[in-house]
């Protein structure tokens, strides 16, 4: 049996049903979970016990304010780094409002040491008879040592990616139990399929959500009025940004957009010309929060029965069809299933466009496929700042322009600074719509996604945005053209 030890501050009362809930998924998995309340005796050494966990080969850190000021979490952890494989042994769980991911906020910790020190310094120098303090004396080169290293432990927790204690309680810790014990995973596949799937959009929102608040700390003028614009219409009455961000992801994204988060942009922007506007602070915090919020009006459901026609393509899931019609309902969706944020720019009429989107030119190629893929690689590359004047190549060109745009393409979904398609409308005459060419490109390009638009909306759940794209694209729109309208 798998056995994972706990490191935790346990008098805090806060933190006890997170562990014995993460308990009973370890249970209902046949994983051994090891904390105080099973594992330590009415008159068995804490000390000893500590060094368990030190050792242990899975230990899982519920990081807190209280955690890195308590002798005994600090003992653990040190230890813990002491034997060595640090990051493969350890999963934290990041406890809200723990000060950590700044390094102002991990001074703080520094602080608190070296006065936990200086105050048994002091004690022990008031002593008349400084004999027989060997003990105390040790625990002083503990607090030392805490102070010596909490800097470099927490600078590397940081680091890691986790996820949110909701997240982890939503669901049931699946990503954290993975990593720990992949094997128990690999039995039933669809019960995989499922779980990976509910996991992956539990951390996308989490992101969303994290990006949010990050947008939110940025400016705090537009915050307020976001606060403010919320409170006049009844929808939440909460101060904490924390709170606040999780209220934009979760209430009806129409009322969030159209009803507060626009009217508190248009409070909060300077009345400047419309240049001085868009190179505001205000602007790109604004435009920040609409670009994540805009991707929860895509279904997860539709995600993931995308996903799961992904796993069952030849093609290798470069390729999926929408039943949304314009360029900015295509960003929205495609942005939500690569799980990146989206960004557009007006368009005429009512569109807005995505800037990922890659506009092609009219292939004049007839059934000659070679050319058309000549073509269609000449306007990829153009899309990121590679100019060619001739749509002939031979071999050693197009290997070595899809080898340009391989590595512009790797380079972005790495950074997710952004991603990047080909939309392809039913209607249109495109060397796309034939399977051959389609593969060829696919094969020279396999980052790249393909996407088709249906030419029906069809009825029911297959529509994968929760609101109907025409009032989804004239909201974004309405919000793009503020700097035009303020005066």
């Amino acid at each position: 049996m798998v056995s994972v030890y706990v490191s935790y501050a346990w008098k805090e009362e806060a933190q006890k049903p997170l562990v014995e809930k993460l308990d009973q998924a370890c249970m209902a998995r046949g994983i051994e979970l090891c904390y105080d309340k099973k594992k330590l005796g009415y008159g068995d050494s804490i000390r000893q016990f500590m060094n368990q966990i030190g050792a242990a080969g899975h230990i899982v850190l519920v990081l807190s304010e209280a955690y890195f000021k308590s002798d005994y979490c600090m003992y653990e952890l040190c230890r813990i780094h002491e034997n060595g494989g640090f990051h493969k042994r350890v999963s934290p769980i990041v406890l809200a409002r723990t000060p950590l991911y700044k390094p102002v906020e991990r001074v703080r910790y520094l602080k608190h040491w070296e006065k936990e020190i200086a105050a048994l310094e002091a004690e022990l120098a008031d002593l008349d008879d400084p004999k027989h303090t060997q003990h105390t004396r040790a625990e002083l080169d503990d607090y030392a040592k805490f102070r010596r290293l909490i800097d470099q432990l927490q600078h590397t927790l940081a680091d890691m990616n986790t996820l949110t204690e909701d997240v982890h309680r939503d669901t049931d810790f699946a990503a954290l139990l993975a990593r720990i014990a992949p094997e128990k995973y690999e039995s039933d596949g669809g019960e995989r399929a499922e779980r990976d799937t509910r996991v992956a959009d539990a951390i996308f929102l989490a992101t969303v959500e994290d990006e949010v608040s990050q947008a939110l700390a940025e400016v705090p003028a537009l915050t307020q009025m976001i606060r403010d614009h919320a409170l006049q219409k009844g929808l939440t009455g909460s101060a904490d940004r924390a709170a606040l961000a999780r209220w934009l992801c979760t209430s009806p994204l129409d009322t969030v957009l159209d009803d507060v988060l626009r009217p508190a942009t248009r409070a909060a922007l300077p009345r400047k010309s419309p240049h001085a506007i868009r190179e505001s602070d205000v602007w790109e915090a604004a435009k920040s929060l609409l670009f994540w919020l805009s991707v929860l009006a895509v279904r997860p459901d539709w995600v993931q029965a995308q996903e799961e026609n992904d796993r069952h393509d030849a093609g290798g899931g470069a390729r999926f069809s929408l039943f949304v019609r314009t360029g900015g309902g295509a960003e929205i969706v495609s942005s939500r299933y690569r799980q990146v944020r989206p960004d557009f720019r007006p368009s005429g009429g009512l569109h807005v466009v995505g800037r990922g989107r890659i506009e092609l030119s009219d292939l004049e190629s007839g059934f000659n496929d070679a050319q058309a893929i000549d073509g269609l690689l000449i306007d990829v590359a153009r899309h990121f700042g590679e100019q060619r004047g001739d749509r002939l190549l031979d071999p050693e060109q197009r290997e070595l322009l899809a080898e340009f745009i391989r590595d512009a393409l790797e380079y972005d979904e790495k950074h997710k600074t952004g991603h990047h398609y080909i939309l392809v409308d039913a209607d249109e005459n495109s060397p796309l719509q034939r399977p051959a060419v389609y593969d060829a490109l696919h094969q020279l390009l396999p980052r790249l996604r393909i996407i088709y638009l249906q030419k029906m909306q069809p009825p029911g759940d297959q529509n994968p945005l929760l609101l109907r794209e025409t009032r989804l694209i004239t909201i974004i729109r309405g919000f793009l053209n503020l700097p035009d309208t303020l005066r």
